[in-house]
This record gives structure tokens, sequence and C-alpha cells, in this order.
């Protein structure tokens, strides 16, 4: 008996990225002030697919038992065909479609992890409402993803602004702040509606350092930070990494190099984070 199945798809109408803006040129422009995060998305259902012959691996066979093990050998064949393409349930990775819920990087960029381990990055902007509601999600991924991933945050450096902003995340990360006071600047941005960038880059830097005052950082530790040349590699670095990986949106994941997605792509940011996960598991698998 032929088994029809009708799936039904879901229109994602919301907005669910903040575009890149315009490169800024002369004094930094302040950043704009933070909108309100979107609804998350409802969660998309798995889309069931039937199975492909193709799909059964080298060295695999099936097994046939009962009364089907003492039938005529081509009796036997003939179930084998039939049970190779008769619908079964989907694998595990099916419900994610190529050019979909996820985009092919090519070329695909090398990683800065060890062989045994997956990459995982995500392009952020401290101004983008976007990235703060994605925050939780990640926030408690990080406390639960598999040991084989490396997950790795870059700024984006758009424009001058954006870059005033990534100096902040790098001048933190060099002071070992980067972690406990990563929330405390996107609520600094979101929540307080103060971008932390000034109208020169003085202003910028005075600013940044009496936001760092306020959770018990000198003032002269953070000023040797903000302008080493550590920070300004790490900057450089990150502006390389953006161009390379092409970043038009934030909040943007990268993985392994080879893969990105977005809240949109994945209909959500519960189903981003599944997606993170399986796309990281196979990547695992060819280790």
């Amino acid at each position: 008996m032929k088994k029809i199945v009708a799936l039904a798809a879901l229109l994602l109408a919301v907005t669910v990225a903040c575009g890149k803006q315009s490169e800024s040129t002369g004094t930094p422009t302040p950043l704009p002030t933070a909108a309100q995060a979107p609804t998350p998305v409802p969660q998309s259902p798995a889309m069931p697919s039937a199975a492909d012959p193709s799909q059964i691996e080298a060295g695999e066979a099936l097994t046939i038992e009962g009364e089907e093990a003492d039938a005529p050998i081509t009796t036997r064949a003939n179930t084998q065909l039939a049970q190779a393409i008769a619908p079964s349930a989907p694998a595990a990775q099916s419900r994610w479609q190529q050019g979909t819920n996820y985009q092919l990087l090519i070329p695909a960029q090398p990683t800065n992890v060890s062989p045994d381990k997956v990459e995982v990055v995500e392009l952020f902007w401290y101004g983008c409402p976007h990235c703060f509601a994605l925050e939780p999600f990640l926030k408690n991924w990080e406390k639960q993803k598999p040991g084989y991933v490396q997950f790795t945050r870059i700024p984006v450096t758009w424009s001058a602004g954006h870059k005033a902003q990534a100096q902040l995340y790098y001048t933190l990360a060099a002071l070992g702040k980067a972690d406990t006071l990563h929330d405390e600047v996107f609520k600094e941005v979101q929540e307080r509606n103060n971008p932390l960038v000034g109208v020169d880059a003085a202003d910028t830097e005075n600013k940044q350092a009496a936001f760092a005052r306020r959770f018990g950082i000198s003032e002269q530790d953070f000023r040797n930070a903000y302008r080493s040349m550590g920070v300004r590699t790490r900057l450089a670095r990150a502006e390389e990494l953006v161009r390379r990986y092409r970043v038009t949106g934030v909040p943007n994941i990268v993985i392994n190099g080879k893969y990105t997605a977005d809240v949109s792509s994945a209909g959500g940011q519960n189903e981003l984070i599944s997606l993170i996960n399986d796309l990281a598991a196979r990547e695992q698998k060819k280790q």
C-alpha cells in the first residue's frame, strides 16, 4: 500500500539578523540604540523523507529472519530490494537542508583548533538586538556542548563604530574578563542605550575605560591592554575572518570553517542550537 504524506511549510516572516552597515569615514558615528528583540520563531517540524537505497553503507546488510530466512535466494533478494526502497524513519540530519537551513562556505576556511576538535564560531555585534536575544541560548549550550566542540566569539568590524566595540571585547579578553563581562557590555548597549562609542578615538577610549572601572578594572590596566599589540593583532585577525567568512549579517554561526547558519535559516534559536550540534557531530565523525 502506498503511503502519501502531506507536509505543510511554515513561513517565517520575522527579521532575525542585523545587517552590515556602510563603512564609515572620519570620526566614528555613535551606534544606534537597541531595538526590541524579536519574538522567538516557532519551531519547525522535522521533514520526513523516503529512504534512499544509496544511503546503505558498504558492508551493511539487511537481516532476514524467521520464515523469510528459509525462502529461495531470489525471494530473499526481492524482499531485500523491497525493504531498501520502502519508506523508513528519516535520518537524524535529514531535517536540515543545505541551501535552506545552512550554506556551504566556499572555499572552506582553515580553523584555529587542534585536529581532534570541531570549531564553532559566532560572529556578533554588541549593537545587535538579535545577538542579545540569542545570547541566553548560546550560554546554555556552552554548558552542555560536547567536549570536542571549541566555541569562539568574533566581533564584526564593518565600520569604525563596530571596530570600537570589537576593541573593547578584545581588551576585556586580554584582561581575562571577556566571559564575565560579556553580558554586562550587552546590557550597557542594549538596555542602557550606551553604545560605548565616542565622537572620536580618545573619547571612545575614555568611555570604555569608565565602563571597565565600574567592574573593578583599574584605568591604567585597561588603557595598557586597550593599546597593546596583542589587542591590535586580534582585532586585525577578526577583520580578516569577517572578510573571509563574507559576513553580511549577525548573529552568524560558522561550523568548522565549512558551514554557515543563522537564526532565520535554522527556524529559531532552539533550532539553531540543534543545527550546530548536528553539523558539529557530522564533522567529528569525519576525524
